[in-house]
């Protein structure tokens, strides 16, 4: 569990580096062309609360994007409801964190509004959410892999707990033999 964190600190920091360099202009991949950004990304890439709030909140929040998204049918207006799912799903202080579903939020926000693909902040988070759900899928087999393991050894551990059980139960015949051998031995004496 700790190497997962640490690698996922790792790369993360990594990530935070790369679009430090990306964002003051030393790397350039793509021009970028300016777009008119939903309100979600007016306050610079994806909105963040800075102040901690309970899960109910959260919660709510979700419902209430939710709800939006399905009832819009401008696409803007979805593509923006979307990255406030985004947002939500990704915000630091939300006990209810889901990358995966922050992943797909933003996938569906890119494809509602094509323009958004030129937007660093939003395809830097989606190569970052990627990354991190294949990450997760081989973890997650591996975990799968050791689980059977466990439960092999702990099937193991319970043949050899019934074996020792019935080994000492001839352990305490055999004594109860030697002594039967041992009060007619002094008998016959």
């Amino acid at each position: 569990m700790y190497i997962f964190f640490k690698s996922c600190s790792c790369s993360f920091f990594f990530f935070s580096c790369s679009i430090s360099f990306i964002l003051a202009g030393c790397v350039h991949n793509t021009p970028i062309k300016p777009i008119e950004p939903p309100s979600a990304l007016a306050r610079s890439g994806l909105p963040f609360e800075s102040s901690s709030k309970s899960t109910g909140f959260y919660r709510k929040q979700v419902k209430k994007w939710q709800a939006i998204s399905e009832k819009e049918t401008d696409p803007v207006k979805q593509a923006d409801a979307h990255l406030h799912l985004a947002s939500l799903y990704l915000n630091q202080n939300n006990p209810g964190k889901n990358y995966h579903k922050a992943s797909f939020s933003l996938s569906h926000a890119v494809k509602l509004w094509p323009d958004l693909q030129n937007h660093v902040a939003i395809v830097s988070w989606l190569e970052l959410l990627k990354s991190y759900e294949k990450e997760t899928q081989s973890l997650q087999k591996k975990l799968a892999g050791m689980r059977n393991s466990l439960d092999s050894a702990r099937k193991q551990i319970g043949t050899q707990r019934h074996s020792i059980v019935t080994l000492q139960e001839s352990i305490e015949k055999l004594k109860r033999a030697d002594m039967v051998v041992e009060k007619k031995r002094r008998a016959f004496r």
